[in-house]
This record gives structure tokens, sequence and C-alpha cells, in this order.
């Protein structure tokens, strides 16, 4: 389980790693600045229009980065691979192994759903109008 969960962070931080290097790719593209180029690099950026480019990747590795961190917050606050969650024994008789005797249990669900025989039973639902229909009217 550990091993998924680790596959699982691995896999988000990978859109990250790769938009991320395309930036810094298409910057390195733009020419540095030194002592004969005056401007800064963005300046250089946007004026060989590779500043678009460079925005819209740091904004789907911010998206990205989001994901991840979401799913490493995820991974650390979820329960520990071994602990199974506890639930509560059925009430009623049990079988001798422990678990629930499934017969009994069908017999609750029964007295539940069918009243005993000697109960006044319910009332017919009062009668409605007829269903509207779509459509041409025959007759």
């Amino acid at each position: 389980m550990r091993f998924l969960r680790t596959l699982g962070l691995i896999s988000a931080l990978t859109p990250v790693a790769y938009c991320a290097q395309l930036a810094f790719d298409l910057s390195e593209l733009v020419e540095p600045t030194g002592p004969g180029n005056p401007g800064g690099w963005w300046q250089h950026a946007s004026e060989s229009g590779l500043a678009p480019a460079i925005i819209g990747l740091g904004a789907a590795a911010l998206v990205f980065a989001i994901a991840f961190v979401l799913k490493f917050i995820g991974a650390i606050r979820s329960r520990p691979p071994g602990e199974i969650p506890s639930r509560p024994m059925p009430e009623g008789p049990l079988a001798p192994d422990g678990e629930a005797d499934a017969e009994a249990m069908i017999a609750r669900y029964f007295a539940k759903r069918h009243p005993d025989p000697g109960s006044p039973e319910r009332a017919p639902p009062p009668p409605s109008a007829p269903a509207r229909s779509f459509g041409r009217k025959m007759g």
C-alpha cells in the first residue's frame, strides 16, 4: 500500500516538473542581459513573443502543484496501511464462530417488514385522478 501511495505522489509531481522544465527551457531561449544588452530578461522575453508561453507554462505548473500538494496532504493524513477500521458487531444471536447468524438477521428483517397477522392492515391509498397523457387523445 505504501508503494502505491508513493507512486501516486510521483505521478502527481511529474506534470509539475515537466511544465517547470519547459518554462525554464523557453526562458533560456531569451537573450541574456549584460553590458551589451540593455533592458531586463522580461523585456527580451516579451519582444521575442515567448512571454505568454512562459506565463502559461508557469500557470499550468502552479495548477498541477496545487493538485500535488493536496495529494501529499491526503497521503500524510491517511491511516497507516496495516490498520483495519473496527466495525460494531450486529446485535442479536451469534453463530459459534463469532459471526452474526444470517438466519436470525433475516428473521428480524421479515419481522420488521411484515406486521403480525393479528394487527390491523393499512388502509388502501385514496384513488387518484387518472394520469395525463401526451399526444392526441383517442376516443
